[in-house]
Order: C-alpha cells, then structure tokens, then sequence
C-alpha cells in the first residue's frame, strides 16, 4: 500500500521556514530582558475583615487590569465594598517594552498574595512595581515605610566618582518631570561612566513628580561613594549605577551588532538560496521516478476494507446512524480539521463515540488504513479503545469507546469544572499520560510517537482516568530502528505541515 511521503521540494522548503523562523525569534529573545528581578517587597501590619472576600477582590481587579497593562504598560483599578474593597496599581518602566512589561506583570502579581490577609503590600522589581491597599492611594508621592538601596561595593575613586554621580543625578531629577515623568542620562568623565534612571508612576502631577524624585535623589546621594543606589518610593523610583540597565541600550543601538545582523541575515538568505535549488533537483528526480510506479497501487480501497472485515471490526452504517439519531447536531460531541465526533448508543445500551472523516477516497486509504493498523496493534488502559469502523461512498467513519468525562481541556480551562481536579487526580492524569506515551515509544509493536499531545487529545473516564486519543491519525513514514518500525502520530491538519523525511 502507498503511504503517504512528503515530497523533497516541500521538505526542503519546510526547512527553510524553520531556519528564517529561528533565526527572527532567536535575535528578539536575545534583546529581551523584562528584568523580573525582586528589588524589594513590604506587607502592612493590618488584617482584612474577610480575607476570602479580599483576596477575591485582588484576584477580579488583576484580570480587570491585565489588558490596559498589555497596551498603556500601566494600570489602576479599584475592586469590592468596604471595608474589604481593594485599589491597585502597577506600572512598568517605561524602556521596557510590551511584551517585556507583561511578562514583568505576570511575575510580580504571583509577589502581592504573599501580603495577605494583610490589607497593604508593594513589590518592586527592576522593570516594574505594583502596589495594594485598602484605600484610593494613586495621588501619594511618599510614605514612612520609602526606603533605599545601597549597593556594598564602592567606586576606589571616591571624590571623581561622587562629582560625576551627583551630576548624573542632578540631569535625570530636572529632566523627568517635564518629560511625561520619565528620564535616562549618563557622564563619562575621569574615565568613569554613572548612568541613572527616574520614574514616577503616572498618577502623579509634574509637581508631585518633582517633590518625589527630589527626596528620592537625596537618599540616593547619601549612598555614595557605592557603585550602585535606588529610591523605592510609593510615587517613585530611582537608581544610579556604574553599569546601564535600561532597556534602551539594547542590541539594535550598537553599530556593529547591527552590521553583523545584516551579516547573518545575508547569509542565512545564501543558505536558503543554495537549499532550494538543490531540493528542486533532487525532488524532481524523485518525483519521476515515483510516478511510474503509481499505477500499482489502485486496489487499495478493495483491500482495506476486506482487511477490516477478516478482523471483524465492522459496523453497519445504518447501526451508526440509528445510534446518533441520523448523526444531529445534538448528539455531536467534537468537531476539527479532519472531521466531526459525535456520541452514539448501540441497541445493547454501550455508549460510543464515532469520527466521521471527511476525507478523498485517495486519502481515506491512506490515513484510515493507517489508522487501523496503528490502533489496531495499540492496547493499553491509557489509550482509547477501538472498537470498529464503517465505510460509505462518501465518508468513513472510526468507532470508539465513549468516556464520560470527555477531553481534559473541557475541565481544565473550564473555570467551575477544573475544581473537580484536586492535585492528586491531576497527578494521576499526569501519571496515567506518562504511562500511554510510555507504551507508544517503547512497548507497542509498532513505535508510535505522539507529535500532538495536548488537552483535547487526553480524554477521561467517570473516575477521572486519562486515556490518550488521536495517537493513530498520522502521515506514516517506517524506518527500522532496530526491529521496531517508527510511526509518527498526531492531528492530520499538524502533522502535513512537517517534513517526516
């Protein structure tokens, strides 16, 4: 029987796509740093009424804020009734970019819970702050509880060092205010470089502005001579250094980098050049030859379905359709890329699922006879069972065992149904997986690798049992290793866009 291959030309072109991929996601995450590194964190001293219900104030006003922090990288929300009603803000630093600024959120909103049941927290990080109370707290420039940071280690040249450092600092305090609360500098002088950085958190005025970011340079000053110094304020923040952290100096403002980018994407482009011609010819060739031999291969219709009848795994389409009730919209139970799940039951009271795939009679050989070939040798107690199949003119239909809990992604990212999943049947459905994926790599007559695990294809059972499906649709390409044959597994729309060769 013909299996299905992909062709050279189609393989080559796919490792191209791989290779220009790689090469424009490796350079961005080379420049991105969200710089989640915890700087400093305070809880209050006093106690919520009702914890449950603050902390689910803080839990609705976090996904109310996530979408203003992903386009403005900064929010405010208020959130409950008093005396439980909780504000928050979180605001990045304005050189981190969006994406850097969700990732710095995404990190620092796990910091806050640590507070409760207290009623005020505030965490800082290098790239971004974020603060609760049970009061409107966005106007305040200072607090009793602002504090510095001074770094041990010293500049040896100590008058050089403190003259340049009170200039950098002098430059950042008078620019910020009149530039939307925000401001970089560096000097270079006496072979010492001291870069400093302000910021002050939206809600401030320019004045407020100025009068925090004026205390805050006087706490930093008195760290001198340390090479390094910041001013953690609730209106503001501040920091001075030998070395520059700012997301601004990346990758793309140096000259050279940017030769050398152009550089290793000429080459990359020669590389793809070179590739692709010689994938022409060589699939070409191929291609010729396989053509002559095609003509072989036009009985396998007849074949497959006299296979599936020696093994008596056959159903009456009429069975089927009277177990579905004609197949209705109310019985469907799934539907993807190669076609519709739908729940059957047999006279005898057995419930069933039934994949109708809707698939060319060309490759309904191909794939349906892969599939119960594949399945047909896999029998685990974490696989779905196969039960049977049926064929028409026009569609193809595989019968299942039916799980009542269906697939794991239904419960999981169901926000009422995933509380039935307390840790110990999560690490059964893991151990239970592990234990299906362990007997399609290693114990199964035929090696099957499972290219498309995820949710949806983790079905479970009334006790919450997890049984792997679609392990069988797949683009086959057997190779020996060793004495087992090789079959790579996964969803028909994933799996014809990888190269199998």
């Amino acid at each position: 029987m013909k299996k299905g291959r992909c062709s050279p030309i189609i393989s080559m072109a796919n490792v191209i796509v791989i290779v220009l991929c790689l090469i424009f996601s490796i350079l961005p995450a080379a420049i991105a740093n969200p710089r989640t590194e915890l700087v400093y964190k305070f809880c209050g001293v006093e106690q919520a009424d009702n914890v449950s219900e603050f902390n689910q104030n803080y839990a609705n006003a976090i996904v109310a804020m996530e979408p203003e922090i992903k386009s403005n990288k900064f929010s405010i929300y208020g959130e409950g009734l008093a005396p439980n009603r909780i504000f928050v803000l979180a605001q990045c630093m304005d050189d981190l970019s969006k994406e850097d600024c969700q990732i710095c959120f995404s990190a620092i909103k796990t910091q806050l819970p640590g507070c409760f049941p207290h009623i005020s927290g505030r965490v800082f990080f290098d790239g971004c702050f974020m603060r609760f109370e049970n009061y409107s707290f966005f106007y305040e420039s200072s607090s009793p509880h602002d504090v510095k940071r001074c770094s041990d280690a010293v500049n040896l040249k100590n008058d050089q060092f403190r003259d340049v450092a009170t200039k950098v600092v002098k430059d950042v305090v008078t620019m910020a205010p009149v530039h939307g609360g925000y401001a970089e500098g560096r000097r270079k002088t006496y072979g010492l470089s001291v870069y400093g950085m302000a910021i002050c958190w939206n809600t401030l005025d320019e004045k407020a502005c100025s009068d925090c970011l004026s205390n805050a340079s006087t706490a930093v000053l008195d760290c001198l001579p340390s090479i390094e110094a910041r001013s953690l304020s609730v209106g503001c923040y501040f920091r001075y250094s030998e070395f520059e952290s700012s997301n601004g100096s990346n990758f793309f403002n140096s000259k050279g980098a940017i030769f050398m980018y152009l550089v290793f994407i000429l080459v990359a482009v020669g590389v793809c050049i070179i590739a692709i011609l010689v994938g022409y010819i060589v699939g070409t060739t191929l291609h010729e030859k396989r053509v002559k031999h095609q003509t072989k291969h036009n009985g396998d219709s007849s074949d497959l379905e006299s296979s599936v009848m020696k093994r008596s795994l056959h159903f009456k389409y009429s069975t089927l359709e009277k177990s579905t009730d004609n197949f209705s919209e109310e019985r469907k139970i799934g539907q993807g890329g190669f076609g519709e799940v739908f729940k059957g039951t047999l006279p005898d009271g057995r419930e069933i699922a039934i994949k109708r795939m809707f698939l060319t009679t060309k490759i309904r050989n191909e794939e349906i006879s892969n599939e119960i070939d594949i399945i047909g040798q896999a029998q685990h107690q974490h696989l779905v069972r196969f039960l049977g199949c049926c064929f028409t003119a026009d569609d193809s239909f595989l019968v299942y065992e039916y799980l009542e809990n269906k697939s794991l992604d239904l419960i999981l990212f169901d926000p009422k149904k995933k509380k039935e999943l307390d840790w110990k049947k999560r690490l059964k459905i893991v151990e239970g997986t592990a234990e299906g994926l362990e007997y399609l790599h290693n114990d199964c007559q035929v090696r099957i690798i499972h290219r498309d695990i995820k949710p949806s294809n983790i079905l479970l059972d009334s006790k919450y049992r997890p049984k792997i499906a679609d392990f069988g649709l797949a683009r086959v390409n057997i190779r020996e290793k060793g004495s087992a044959p090789l079959v790579i597994a996964g969803t028909l729309y994933v799996m014809k866009h990888l190269n199998l060769d």
